[in-house]
């Protein structure tokens, strides 16, 4: 990494355990305010063999006198998935999850569990989902890569399935049970995420007899 690159820094992020900063070449660096153990350094050296477009891994690692003060990697364009869903057409973001879910399979294969995955760590401008923040990542040798697949793809069901569910509450309980109750039973299912999207989507025009494209129609409908 050229040390230019971080003469120009600007903070983008600021948390309890690191900040985050948009270097000069465009990538993003994060700084632990703590050094990291040896064991963190190869989990994260681990993750450059799954590094690809939908989950972004470290792909550069800072040291400071020999400790592991932070890494680096690409940065994700858009807004976060809690910040767009309710206005992300639910077509476009089933296909793109398929892509992701393919991702995801890799991730798997390769025995990483994905923690942590919540709908601030994916990332979405209405062409790519992005999923970013891998700290809490597992590398779980114990488990076959089935349960490991299992488990990384009830995380991503949850998380799109709880966006759901966070964006008809508010509505009357007469209009949001019925969906509530159905979005549960797709949660709990052994429904692919894409599947899980357009099921949903199939199930407010039901209910509205209109046609719904974003999140947020089904609201409008409801309180017209």
């Amino acid at each position: 990494m050229d040390i230019e690159d971080f003469m120009s820094k600007k903070l983008l992020k600021k948390g309890t355990t690191a900040k985050c900063f948009l270097l000069k070449n465009g990538n993003v660096f994060k700084q632990f305010n703590s050094p990291l153990d040896i064991s963190d350094v190869e989990r994260f050296k681990y993750f450059l063999n799954f590094e690809n477009e939908n989950i972004l891994f470290p792909f550069d690692f800072v040291y400071d006198n020999k400790k592991f003060y932070g890494y680096v990697t690409k940065r994700a364009m858009g807004q976060t998935l809690s910040e767009s869903f309710a206005s992300s057409n639910l077509e476009k973001l089933s296909i793109h999850s398929i892509k992701t879910e393919k991702n995801i399979d890799l991730v798997s294969q390769g025995k990483i569990i994905m923690h942590d995955l919540h709908s601030d760590n994916v990332i979405y401008d209405g062409n790519l989902i992005q999923i970013i923040d891998p700290d809490e990542y597992g590398i779980r040798d114990i488990y076959t890569v089935e349960e490991i697949k299992d488990t990384n793809f009830k995380y991503y069901r949850t998380l799109i399935s709880n966006l759901f569910i966070a964006n008809i509450h508010g509505i009357t309980n007469r209009h949001s049970d019925y969906l509530i109750d159905r979005i549960n039973r797709y949660k709990y299912s052994g429904y692919r995420t894409s599947e899980i999207i357009i099921k949903i989507k199939d199930d407010m025009e039901k209910y509205t007899k209109e046609q719904i494209e974003i999140p947020n129609d089904f609201n409008r409908i409801i309180r017209k």
